[in-house]
């Protein structure tokens, strides 16, 4: 049996209608920055942030620009959350079991790491010749997993996910995205095993998502978790083909 699983993960502080980073972003933000810029903006009252925006003269423009730099700043700071389980969390997980329609688990966390626990208990999760987990990219999906599985006090799940990471001469995972040949030049990577590109290369259609992945924390504080579903159902299709594709060439097990 085959088992293929893709996550969409988002910053924990994030909620649906967000309009601005939270303060620690902020914080994060303003540490980051030169120290000429800081000693700019030290002792500024939000009276000046404000019309710093709109005011022609050359000390408020420069202020404007000041603030844009930490605006910015935060924002991406947020935006790399989703990358970190210790400042991220898991917001759906696609599966299917070999030829099977792909589920979307969504809801709290907890919710679907209990899932996941349940099932990968009735599996016998762990390094067996009758199944194998197949994931694009377990060098994210796997850690991320594993980290918010102990957080949440499902000790076993994140046992049994740092399993392949830790013994990787006795792993039970397939990488699709390992798999794939990736062209280097002179010490430099010139490929790509992305999925979405390995996808175009291979033909495979993706006219059913409607957006990327790097699109999921914007749709997220829109409130459109539709999108975000219907792209992590089709990530997984796309996922069941490109692994069969490397099998066929004998890259996979």
């Amino acid at each position: 049996m085959r088992l293929l699983i893709d996550i969409e993960t988002v910053p924990e502080d994030a909620e649906p209608g967000m309009t601005a980073p939270p303060p620690e972003c902020w914080r994060y933000a303003f540490e980051a920055q030169p120290e000429a810029r800081r000693k700019r903006l030290t002792g500024r009252g939000i009276n000046s942030w404000t019309s710093a925006l709109t005011a022609p003269s050359a000390e408020l423009s420069e202020l404007a620009a000041d603030l844009r730099a930490v605006h910015d700043a935060a924002w991406e700071r947020l935006r790399a959350a989703s990358l970190d389980p210790m400042r991220g969390r898991v917001l759906c997980l696609g599966i299917a079991e070999d030829d099977r329609d792909a589920e979307v688990w969504t809801g709290e966390e907890v919710e679907i790491l209990s899932r996941l626990s349940g099932l990968a208990a009735s599996l016998s999760l762990g390094p067996n010749p009758e199944w194998r987990l197949v994931v694009h990219n377990a060098g994210f999906d796997l850690p991320f997993l594993a980290a918010r599985a102990i957080r949440h006090g499902y000790d076993r799940l994140a046992g049994e996910l740092h399993e392949p990471l830790a013994k990787p001469w006795d792993r039970f995972v397939t990488d699709t995205a390992t798999a794939w040949p990736v062209t280097t030049y002179a010490g430099r990577r010139t490929g790509s095993a992305r999925l979405d590109d390995v996808a175009r290369h291979l033909g495979i259609d993706r006219a059913a998502n409607p957006i990327d992945g790097s699109q999921v924390l914007d749709r997220y504080l829109a409130g459109d978790l539709e999108a975000i579903v219907a792209h992590c159902r089709d990530d997984v299709r796309v996922l069941r083909l490109v692994y069969a594709a490397e099998r066929r060439c004998g890259w996979v097990p």
